[in-house]
């Protein structure tokens, strides 16, 4: 097992999530929302996350729900699959039909 998490470094440059286990979304979450030029307090108003919970999460004090994490992504326009580390790949998944409805 071990031989596998080298070879997953070796070539990506850096551990899959599973290594590193939150500190990947946390790093995810405040640099794609510092990107946006997001506060925590406009992070609350597009999520409904209150702030002190949110930054929480950023700084791995508390996990993430998966509404959270659903919440999250719309408002970062990117994937949660990105924000969990499964993906190095920032643009979200084209959205359906009914999400963007909801607007």
């Amino acid at each position: 097992m071990i031989g596998y998490f080298y070879h997953v470094i070796e070539k990506s440059g850096h551990p899959p999530a599973a290594v590193y286990g939150k500190g990947i979304v946390m790093t995810r979450l405040k640099e794609l929302r510092k990107e946006k030029g997001y506060t925590q307090i406009k992070m609350q108003h597009l999520t409904g996350i209150d702030q002190s919970d949110y930054s929480k999460i950023e700084n791995g004090k508390r996990y993430l729900t998966f509404e959270q994490c659903r919440r999250i992504a719309i408002a970062l326009d990117t994937s949660m699959d990105y924000l969990a580390g499964l993906t190095d790949e920032k643009n979200p998944y084209p959205r359906s039909a009914s999400l963007e409805n909801q607007g």
